[in-house]
């Protein structure tokens, strides 16, 4: 991820990173996230979106449901009938 984040931004996503816990899911909601920086919680899920792209595939979610989508979605497998399945 190579790109050049304001100061703000980067503030936010080492915040973000911060609160991954033990497996790699984001702790803290984006709407805390959008409170805690007077942010909109549009541009929270824009940087959290950036963070789901890093390596391990599943990294940055918030739950296994979505930690599963990245991974497929990552594969090019997150056909309809696939995401369709519930846990």
């Amino acid at each position: 991820m190579a790109e050049n984040f304001s100061a703000g931004d980067t503030e936010i996503i080492k915040f973000m990173l911060e609160c991954l816990d033990n497996k790699g899911y984001l702790s803290e909601s984006v709407e805390s996230v959008a409170a805690y920086f007077h942010a909109d919680p549009l541009h929270i899920e824009e940087l959290l979106g950036r963070l789901q792209e890093l390596d391990p595939a599943g990294v940055c979610a918030r739950n296994l449901e979505e930690c599963l989508r990245l991974q497929l979605k990552r594969r090019q497998m997150d056909t309809p009938v696939l995401l369709s399945l519930s846990l």
